[in-house]
């Protein structure tokens, strides 16, 4: 999908993390990442973390310029993701 393709604040991110590793660089290029997708995002939901993972992205979606939480599924994660596009409504 292209991001710059996208209508300003409408875009919903759903991310699964499952077994990736969370270190200095992933940091770097999350935060990055949430900077670039700002104008074209309304919210972003990240599922697949547990322990120091998921403390650091929450830690990284209080900073986030758009609506960003940290979920245990993917199920609970779309519920989110779809009740902040009926608040258009």
């Amino acid at each position: 999908i292209s991001v710059g393709k996208q209508r300003n604040g409408g875009l919903l991110i759903l991310s699964d993390i499952t077994g990736a590793v969370i270190g200095t660089e992933a940091v770097f290029h999350i935060k990055q990442s949430l900077t670039d997708t700002a104008p074209y995002t309304k919210a972003g939901a990240q599922v697949g973390t547990e322990g120091m993972k998921k403390h650091i992205l929450s830690f990284l979606n209080e900073s986030s310029p758009f609506d960003a939480k940290v979920f245990d599924d993917v199920e609970e994660a779309k519920d989110w993701l779809a009740q902040r596009t009926m608040s258009d409504s």
